[in-house]
């Protein structure tokens, strides 16, 4: 997380918001949540999210494929966002 969030957003909202995100992301349209589904959840701190299922796409590679990171990494925003890589459990 970009620690100029952590200012004034808590982890454990940050981490909840991304959860529900990718409750959205399910690829069985069928298994993602309304929007006021959503709501409800982000509003409702002390309720349980349900697991995630499988998502509409991943953007992990498969074998063979090369790893386009290098050491040289360059500055490709001129907004100063951070882009952060998302691993499942």
């Amino acid at each position: 997380m970009d620690p100029i969030l952590g200012i004034s957003c808590p982890k454990e909202d940050v981490s909840r918001y991304i959860h529900v995100g990718h409750l959205y992301m399910q690829e069985s349209v069928m298994d993602r949540p309304t929007m006021s589904e959503i709501v409800f959840m982000l509003s409702h701190e002390t309720i349980q999210l349900r697991a995630p299922k499988q998502p509409a796409f991943n953007l992990l590679r498969g074998e063979g494929q090369t790893d386009l990171s290098n050491d040289k990494a360059e500055n490709c925003t001129r907004n100063e966002l951070t882009i952060s890589a998302m691993e499942g459990q």
